[in-house]
This record gives C-alpha cells, sequence and structure tokens, in this order.
C-alpha cells in the first residue's frame, strides 16, 4: 500500500506540473485548449482503482501463503541445516 500511496502521488505531481506546460505549448488557435486540466472525478477513480489494486495484489500472496504448510516447510529445512552443519564440521 505505501507504494500504491507514493506512486499515485508521484504520478499526481507529475500530471499537475506537466498539463500546464503542455498547454502552453499547445497552438493557440487549438478549440478548447483553456479547458485541458487534471479532472477531479477522473482523479478520483484512479485514486481508488490504485487502491483496489494494491490490496488486490497484496492479498494474493495472504491467500497462498495460507495453503503451504509452515510446519513441514520448517522440519525440511532444520534437518538440512542440521546435515549442513555436520557435513562442514560445525557439530
Amino acid at each position: 500500500m505505501v507504494l500504491v500511496i507514493l506512486g499515485g502521488s508521484l504520478g499526481l505531481s507529475f500530471a499537475c506540473l506537466a498539463v500546464p506546460a503542455v498547454v502552453h505549448y499547445l497552438p493557440a488557435d487549438l478549440p478548447r485548449a483553456s479547458e485541458i486540466a487534471v479532472d477531479g472525478r477522473v482523479l478520483v477513480f484512479t485514486s481508488l482503482l490504485s487502491l483496489f489494486t494494491g490490496i488486490l495484489f497484496g492479498l494474493l500472496p495472504l491467500l497462498q501463503s495460507k495453503q503451504v504448510n509452515a510446519n513441514d516447510s520448517l522440519k525440511q529445512n532444520g534437518r538440512g541445516m542440521a546435515l549442513a552443519n555436520h557435513v562442514c564440521g560445525v557439530l
């Protein structure tokens, strides 16, 4: 979620700086060029979409981790470490 918030803030900052710069370089006779701006409705939509995807992709690893039995995994790693320490002469 921190990355989502930082990315959204950086994107908003870039948009707020870039839109006036781009509008400045548009031809003066371009119709409705003065109406180009960062729209609040689009900002709210993209913010909600970013939060939704951040939550979704943050929960997927959690759901996958519930399928793995941590006890069995730790037992397997423990045997391997004991054998490795014995072979290396640590024990």
